[in-house]
């Protein structure tokens, strides 16, 4: 559950970029918040749930500094 929660934020806030001219940094953070949430999903898939949640937590920081940003 804490997995979706983070991983809920970090697309919301990904999401919050979509139609935005971003720079390189926050393009560059963008591309490393869609693969955090990639590689969460995938680890969840194979049942490695402290991996999974440590990547969606990575995610959930990245899309708040991104967020913070726009």
């Amino acid at each position: 559950q804490e997995m979706g929660t983070s991983l809920s934020v970090a697309e919301k806030n990904l999401a919050r970029s979509t139609g935005k001219t971003l720079n390189a940094t926050q393009s560059d953070l963008a591309a490393k918040i869609k693969e955090f949430i990639a590689d969460a999903r995938a680890a969840g898939r194979e049942g490695d749930w402290t991996r999974a949640r440590s990547l969606a937590t990575k995610a959930q920081v990245l899309s708040e500094e991104l967020a913070s940003s726009l």
